[in-house]
């Protein structure tokens, strides 16, 4: 016995199937949506960390694309200061926590990071602009794809 085979049979969903992909969605995007919350309340962090060396705070490494990175520093650069304070070499673990490094490269130039002196921005109205895009993105999107059902027709 053989069927025939209907164009949407495969992908014949009914409405309240799709509402239950929409809610799915709906939770991964609040999921996100708390995470994202979550990391704005967590201070910025420049992305780099530091040893103890007989030049003094040394920096031993350096988040590619990060704010240190970016500012030109690079491993084995020379500490200079940590938010406007100068350091010595028991400093280390103050450099996580920084918002501002200044450092001697190995060639002797003087970088700062962030670069120029301002300060790392805010980010949070950006957060926020893409939350509400996808939540938008989300709305019209659950309502096309469980109206679509509603609408379709057997052959």
């Amino acid at each position: 016995m053989t069927t025939s085979w209907q164009p949407n049979a495969a992908v014949a969903v009914g409405a309240s199937q799709r509402w239950i992909v929409v809610a799915v969605t709906f939770m991964l995007v609040a999921w996100l949506a708390y995470t994202s919350v979550l990391a704005s309340a967590a201070k910025p962090w420049l992305g780099l960390s530091a040893a103890s060396s007989e030049r003094g705070l040394v920096v031993r490494w350096v988040q590619p694309g990060g704010w240190a990175w970016d500012s030109g520093i690079r491993p084995g650069d020379a500490i200079i200061s940590i938010d406007g304070l100068p350091v010595d070499a028991l400093d280390s673990a103050l450099v996580g926590s920084a918002s501002r490094v200044q450092v001697r490269s190995v060639v002797g130039e003087l970088m700062e990071a962030p670069r120029g002196g301002e300060p790392i921005p805010d980010t949070d109205p950006l957060r926020w602009a893409f939350l509400l895009t996808a939540a938008s993105f989300l709305l019209a999107g659950g309502a096309i794809y469980v109206l679509a059902s509603e609408r379709a027709r057997p052959f």
